[in-house]
């Protein structure tokens, strides 16, 4: 019998592990289009669907990842990780994963019937052959869309549609987002998998964990691969559809960026210093840039300057408090 091609993941919070949302997702990885037995033989392509804990056990109930395995009630495994943050949650799921592919899904996302399919697909015909292969994502809406939201900040909301066919991703400015993302398992662990580091972390927004281990990809020689067709609806809650949510998520991805540039670049205190007053002195000979964009936050383009001026000070912020964020 042969095992299974690819395992499903989706990171959620522990407290959320018997909602009916993570049901929904556990009974839907096991539906995937692939997953059906085909009939004769038992030889079916069957994703083991895992899911781990995003926030993970409270640190004086912390669980051992091996002795807190259970069977899921569709046909996966349910993981426990002890400490915080979706890095750690999603390297507990490769440790245990033993399909040759991993596929990564968001616990608010929601996965078209074809999608582990369609990614698989891309993994075994796309020349050359990508480590890495995304897919579109597109909003489901749960509140009305703001008049002042530019389309350059969506992607703040994990919105991402680089192409209308499949593409090879330039690394040095694409992408594929964490609420839809799949890997060759061995080359995911070549590399170390998601750095600790980076992302998520309880409320913080701290990100850049995706980019990361996709550029250690691209240098070890892997092409990271775009597939519109396996696609995903993204939940954007109305929580996320206010002017504060966005200058927050914009200062959190200029102090990622920063933590990015200094794990990448292995740069100095002294090094991080130099490239922060870089970055203050192409910010103030750029006024029309920071000075224009809190003339009003009405106007979409007025808005999206605002948060990149914040995303700038972000980012100069998280290069001189580098100790500080990683801690």
């Amino acid at each position: 019998m042969h095992g299974p091609r690819a395992g499903g993941v989706v990171p959620a919070p522990r407290e959320d592990e018997h909602s009916p949302a993570a049901t929904n997702h556990r009974r839907d990885l096991h539906a995937q289009s692939c997953a059906l037995p085909p009939e004769g033989p038992a030889e079916s392509l069957c994703p083991d669907a895992t899911e781990s804990g995003l926030r993970g056990a409270r640190p004086r109930q912390r669980l051992d990842r091996h002795d807190a395995v259970s069977r899921a009630r569709h046909g996966g495994s349910l993981l426990f990780e002890g400490q915080l943050g979706l890095s750690r949650a999603r390297n507990t799921a490769l440790a245990e994963a033993s399909a040759p592919y991993i596929a990564f899904l968001d616990d608010d996302a929601v996965a078209s019937p074809h999608w582990l399919e369609t990614l698989l697909a891309a993994f075994e015909t796309a020349q050359p052959a990508p480590g890495c292969v995304g897919g579109r994502i597109d909003p489901i809406w749960e509140g009305p869309r703001p008049a002042w939201l530019a389309d350059g900040l969506l992607p703040y909301l994990a919105v991402v549609n680089w192409s209308e066919g499949p593409m090879t991703l330039d690394p040095s400015w694409q992408y594929a987002a964490g609420a839809n993302m799949a890997f060759i398992t061995s080359a995911l662990r070549d590399v170390g998998g998601f750095n600790p580091g980076l992302g998520r972390v309880g409320t913080w927004l701290l990100s850049g964990e995706e980019l990361h281990v996709q550029r250690l990809l691209s240098a070890a020689g892997y092409q990271l691969y775009y597939e519109p067709r396996a696609s995903v609806g993204h939940h954007v809650p109305v929580s996320r559809l206010t002017r504060d949510w966005f200058l927050h998520r914009a200062y959190a991805e200029g102090v990622s960026g920063a933590v990015l540039q200094t794990v990448m670049e292995r740069l100095s205190r002294g090094g991080r210093t130099v490239r922060a007053l870089q970055s203050l002195m192409d910010l103030f000979l750029s006024p029309r840039q920071w000075a224009g964009s809190f003339l009003s936050a009405a106007e979409p383009v007025r808005f999206q300057r605002r948060c990149q001026t914040i995303r700038h000070l972000g980012m100069i912020w998280g290069l001189l408090a580098y100790s500080e964020v990683t801690t």
